[in-house]
């Protein structure tokens, strides 16, 4: 019979348990009872857009970083007591600025200076970076 059926290309219905047949009745009551109380469960626009700008209150203000990297550097400048930690490597952010301040003047100073050489150029950028 099944051989028959593979053949013709129809399925052979698929069996049903009891106990899936007293799920199929339970689903269908609850949907006559949803039905009947007429309970759609629909959203007014303006409870929506209530719920999408509420505030959010598990933001704290004394970390202010975002992912999971950031927070992680930011928690480990605050030490135990919540006071800022010690700067661990500030030659680092100084040599950052001086290269965008360097990277910033040399044009400048280049052009009032055409004659110079790039080492002059340098040691001028060096001698405004001191004095700012």
């Amino acid at each position: 019979r099944e051989e028959n059926a593979r053949m013709e290309g129809k399925k052979e219905p698929k069996k049903v348990t009891q106990f899936e047949m007293e799920q199929q009745k339970l689903k269908a009551r609850k949907a006559a009872q949803l039905a009947q109380s007429g309970d759609k469960r629909v959203v007014s626009e303006k409870d929506q857009e209530a719920l999408l700008l509420k505030e959010n209150t598990n933001e704290n203000q004394d970390v202010d970083a975002t992912g999971v990297d950031g927070v992680m550097k930011r928690l480990e400048q605050v030490d135990i007591t919540g006071k800022e930690a010690e700067d661990m490597n500030p030659e680092r952010r100084t040599k950052a600025a001086h290269a965008a301040f360097d990277k910033k003047m040399m044009p400048i100073l280049k052009a009032d200076n055409p004659g110079l050489k790039r080492t002059q150029l340098k040691e001028m950028c060096w001698k405004l970076w001191n004095k700012s």
